[in-house]
């Protein structure tokens, strides 16, 4: 009587699933890398864009108040 409550075959087409679900893991990772890079990089546009925005607001106020 076998300790392992797999059959040979099954062992093998364990083994297969496994190797099928770690390149599916690691796909996953580098999609989820490039999503994280991009999230990184839109980021810091907002950024940017928002500064831009205030300081043309403060600019503008400034402006009105010198009148």
């Amino acid at each position: 009587m076998q300790d392992s409550w797999m059959s040979p075959d099954d062992e093998g087409s364990a083994a297969v699933e496994f190797i099928v679900l770690r390149r599916q893991v690691v796909k996953m990772s580098r999609r989820l890398a490039g999503l994280e890079r991009q999230n990184a990089e839109r980021r810091q546009t907002e950024l940017v864009l928002f500064s831009l925005f205030l300081s043309a607001c403060l600019l503008n106020g400034w402006l009105w108040i010198r009148r």
